[in-house]
């Protein structure tokens, strides 16, 4: 059995993402991205086959990046190279297909994004643009493939869910006393 932890830090002076996992109690390292300072804000996910796949934010570039192992290589994928802030908040899910969906915040433009892949080529949109919203997403798709995304508004200082239903964004006020969001289906 393989364990799988994604390490995260402050990362300073060329940093690196580093990548950790034990084999036999014994933990190992390895560089996922080592590109700048990398690795801020990942949120990772196994596949079916155990493979971890990992979304982070690039703050080097101030870039959405995504990562995944296939064999004994890692493939880093640029996902929106559009932001701006200086940090984002992020959440993964590997629909049943396969393909990547991530749910973020950006701090700069204060709005909930959405990004998934299909075909190898990766589809962002603007999913909430009212006010300071978005922050600590959180997202799961089901198996009709309609992404379901949880998500504080910072403006109304609510929790929100928001689901994509035929080519449309249809949101839910739900609360007004959480903060942090967890979704599951």
């Amino acid at each position: 059995m393989r364990r799988f932890l994604a390490k995260m830090g402050l990362w300073v002076l060329g940093t690196l993402m580093p990548f950790t996992f034990a084999v036999a109690g014994y933990w190992t390292y390895e560089t996922v991205d080592a590109q700048g300072s990398v690795g801020w804000y990942s949120f990772m996910r196994l596949d079916q086959n155990g493979n971890p796949h990992i979304a982070y934010f690039d703050y080097t570039n101030r870039d959405l990046k995504y990562a995944y192992k296939h064999g004994e290589f890692w493939y880093l994928e640029t996902v929106d190279a559009t932001l701006t802030g200086t940090y984002t908040r992020i959440s993964l899910w590997l629909a049943s297909d396969g393909n990547p969906h991530i749910a973020y915040w950006d701090s700069y433009k204060k709005d909930l994004k959405y990004a998934y892949r299909v075909g190898g080529t990766w589809h962002v949109e603007t999913v909430d643009t009212t006010g300071n919203t978005g922050d600590h997403p959180s997202i799961a798709v089901d198996a009709d493939g309609v992404p379901h995304i949880v998500y504080y508004d910072l403006t109304e200082q609510s929790l929100y869910y928001a689901y994509k239903l035929d080519g449309f964004w249809h949101f839910e006020r739900v609360d007004t006393a959480a903060w942090y969001t967890s979704i599951v289906l």
